[in-house]
C-alpha cells in the first residue's frame, strides 16, 4: 500500500492498495480521500447522483470505479497473471492514478454539493 499526495487539486490524497489474489490476479484499489475522509456512499450529500456519475465514469475512464463492502468509493484496475507478470502495464496504471483527481472534482456535486474549481 502507499499514498499519493503530490499534484492533486480535488482529492487530498489517494490511498493505493495493491494485492495479489488467490486467483492469480493483481488488484489495484485507489481510495480518494476528500476533506479528511473516504468518499462513502452512505455519507455523501446525494448517493444516487454519485453512483450515477461513477457508472458514467466507467464508460469513459481507463481505471474503473466502484465501492467496497463498507461503501467507500475507489478507482481501480485488475490484471490476470496467466501470461506472466505485466510490469509495463503496472507502470501505466501507476502513472494513471493522478489523472483520477479530475474525476474526484466531477464527483464533488454529489459528495458535498460544491463544484469543481
Amino acid at each position: 500500500s502507499g499514498v499519493m499526495r503530490d499534484g492533486l487539486k480535488h482529492a487530498e490524497q489517494f490511498e493505493i492498495v495493491i494485492s495479489v489474489t488467490t486467483k492469480d490476479t493483481i488488484s489495484f484499489r485507489i481510495f480518494p480521500h476528500y476533506k479528511g475522509a473516504y468518499i462513502n456512499l452512505d455519507k455523501v450529500k446525494n448517493s444516487a447522483q454519485l453512483m450515477r456519475k461513477i457508472v458514467q465514469l466507467n464508460d469513459t475512464t481507463f481505471l474503473f470505479w466502484g465501492a467496497d463492502d463498507s461503501g467507500d468509493v475507489f478507482t481501480g484496475y485488475t490484471f490476470t497473471l496467466e501470461s506472466g507478470f505485466p510490469d509495463k502495464a503496472i507502470e501505466i496504471v501507476l502513472s494513471s492514478i493522478r489523472n483520477s483527481d479530475q474525476f474526484v472534482g466531477e464527483l464533488r456535486a454529489a459528495i458535498d454539493g460544491s463544484s469543481a474549481q
